[in-house]
């Protein structure tokens, strides 16, 4: 005989049920960015972003003052520089391996893979290769960039990546790098753009005036700059709308 149960306990057992499977982690995805135009775009509720400011000393310190308990997965976004000279401004990059601080650092595939399916059903193309992380900018010109290429095998470089994996495998977290390439491997920047930033990741306006001041022939140089970072920033928006509000993480 069949046990009859209350209408209210059926009740409960099945709002209890699909509560149960809408429950999502709370937890969050750390991005690390450079730049507070970078942090605009990365923003959303599933997000906690870091900003370098192109200072590594900062973004150390802000990496170890948050609890990895509470960040579910690690990626590094925004713009890079090409060392490849196959890439252009605007081409969409994911790091197929990292390497910072003389060392290799593991980047998720099952993610990499998802992004990447992501961004070809948003009509975007991309491209998986090898990136180098950077403390400090030290690469202008295209000699340097060459030179770097082949001291590494590296095509992509940035300043925040491999700080962004040295977190996430210390910590047991997946990683992924996916950004937006804004300077080409044949291109030289000019003394006042080599990143001259405010704290929160914006430009130093003052800093960049006075180098122009001292030397004006920066000025072609400076706006081939704007229309390659607005090249850039476009690429890194739609980046961000095909990828979603998890960057393309699964739900594990």
């Amino acid at each position: 005989m069949t046990k009859w149960m209350p209408w209210w306990a059926t009740f409960f057992l099945i709002t209890s049920s699909l509560f149960a499977q809408a429950e999502t982690d709370s937890r969050l995805i750390l991005v690390v960015v450079g730049l507070s135009q970078e942090a605009k775009i990365a923003s959303g509720p599933e997000a906690q972003v870091v900003v370098s400011a192109g200072n590594f000393n900062q973004l150390q310190q802000k990496l170890k003052a948050i609890d990895p308990k509470t960040i579910r997965a690690v990626v590094s976004f925004g713009v890079a520089g090409a060392l490849d000279p196959s890439l252009k401004i605007g081409d969409i990059v994911l790091a197929s391996r990292m390497t910072g601080h003389q060392q290799n650092i593991p980047v998720d595939l099952l993610w990499r893979h998802e992004s990447e399916s992501r961004l070809a059903r948003g009509h975007l193309q991309s491209q998986s290769v090898p990136f180098i992380g950077l403390d400090e900018l030290s690469v202008f010109e295209p000699l340097g960039r060459s030179q770097l290429r082949e001291n590494t095998l590296t095509d992509v470089i940035d300043l925040e990546s491999h700080w962004a994996g040295e977190f996430a495998a210390q910590n047991g977290l997946p990683f992924l790098a996916v950004r937006a390439i804004s300077d080409s491997a044949g291109q030289t920047l000019p003394p006042a753009a080599r990143l001259k930033l405010r704290p929160d990741g914006s430009a130093d306006l003052k800093a960049i005036a006075k180098d122009l001041v001292r030397d004006p022939s920066q000025w072609s140089g400076l706006v081939q700059m704007g229309i390659t970072s607005k090249r850039a920033f476009d690429s890194l928006r739609k980046i961000r709308s095909a990828l979603g509000p998890s960057f393309g993480l699964i739900t594990r």
